[in-house]
């Protein structure tokens, strides 16, 4: 006999499997739930499991051996606030806690209150805060980590820099900033653009004083007024009175609507002047690398002195309801040309 075609050979074999009870029958019952199979507490796929509905807590510590909870904190800024005081503690706290501190004048890196909105006093990094709450890039600290990544260095050993500090890390310590507290104001936000005393709100470019307002190019004292003095803001200053009026050469003053302020400014602009006017409580008026420039308040040229490029001096009252600050060069000089950095405090 001959070899038989391929199919015929195939359901010959097929026939002779199932005689010998090779194929296992079909559960019927499979697919409607039922059949043979039964579910049991410690039974495996297919058996009755728990399922967790509720968020887990947010363990704040935690048993390394285990990753059981140790604590469990209130709130996810809670559990970040921990994370980043370990990462402080292990990278940081070497160099810049306590009084024998390698990395002064930085000597209370886990201590939050000594690094809110306080100034850097770095002279590579001028007018800059060790951290602004709610704010990663404007603090000292973050960027020094996670954009110029300088720090940390490695004991004292100042050529090796970003020491041991992990992207998990970096993105802990964002993570902190920004659970201190909101981001400063934006620019439509209370004193932003359209805000109070922003370009269109009091004392803004047509509010009182400005210049269509009282005191202004038509107003009481200018060109047409009572007073007929010349055009605008240069004239008699019959008008509305501000802080910087009658000042000289503060006819166009700079509005700062928050407190604490800080800007650097330039040998040539101090050389032409400098003014800033706010109707803020100004507290306080510091400044570094002010050798050769002037600093006065409300018109007080004698109020705050600079020494060895430092200010030092109490803030007079305030004038017309606010303050006036005004920077130029005492002598004409430019100050050695170096950028003056300016710090207005208060609320």
């Amino acid at each position: 006999m001959g070899r038989l075609p391929l199919p015929l050979a195939f359901w010959s074999a097929l026939a002779t499997l199932a005689a010998a009870g090779c194929i296992q029958k079909l559960d019927s019952g499979a697919s409607s739930g039922g059949g043979s199979n039964t579910t049991t507490p410690d039974g495996g796929i297919g058996a009755p499991f728990p399922v967790n509905l509720e968020t887990p807590a947010i363990a704040k510590t935690s048993d390394p051996s285990t990753g059981d909870p140790t604590s469990i904190a209130a709130t996810a800024c809670e559990k970040v606030l921990a994370d980043s005081v370990e990462v402080r503690d292990r990278t940081c706290k070497k160099c810049h806690e306590g009084d024998g501190a390698l990395g002064a004048p930085l000597t209370h890196i886990l201590e939050d209150d000594q690094l809110i909105n306080v100034m850097a006093n770095q002279t590579n990094f001028p007018g800059w805060k060790y951290l602004v709450p709610g704010d990663p890039e404007k603090s000292l600290i973050y960027h020094r980590a996670a954009v110029t990544q300088d720090m940390p260095k490695k004991g004292t050993d100042v050529t090796i820099v970003n020491a041991g500090l992990t992207i998990s890390d970096m993105s802990v310590l964002r993570a902190w900033i920004m659970c201190l507290g909101p981001a400063p104001g934006g620019a439509t936000g209370t004193g932003g653009a359209t805000g109070a005393g922003g370009a269109t709100g009091t004392g803004g470019a047509t509010g009182a004083g400005g210049r269509t307002g009282t005191g202004g190019a038509t107003g009481t004292g200018g060109a047409t007024g009572s007073d007929a003095g010349t055009a605008g803001a240069p004239g008699s200053d019959g008008g509305a009175a501000t802080p910087c009026s009658g000042i000289n050469n503060c006819n166009a003053p700079t509005a700062i609507t928050t407190l604490p302020f800080n800007a650097m400014i330039t040998a040539t602009q101090a050389q032409a002047g400098v003014c800033y006017e706010t109707t803020r409580t100004v507290t306080a008026v510091d400044c570094s690398n002010a050798a050769g420039r002037r600093v006065g308040v409300n018109g007080n040229n004698n109020a705050i002195t600079v020494t060895n490029g430092t200010c030092t001096g109490a803030v007079p009252a305030p004038r017309n309801g606010g303050f006036c600050i005004q920077v130029n060069n005492a002598f004409g000089g430019g100050g050695g040309g170096q950028t003056m950095t300016l710090n207005i405090s208060g609320n």
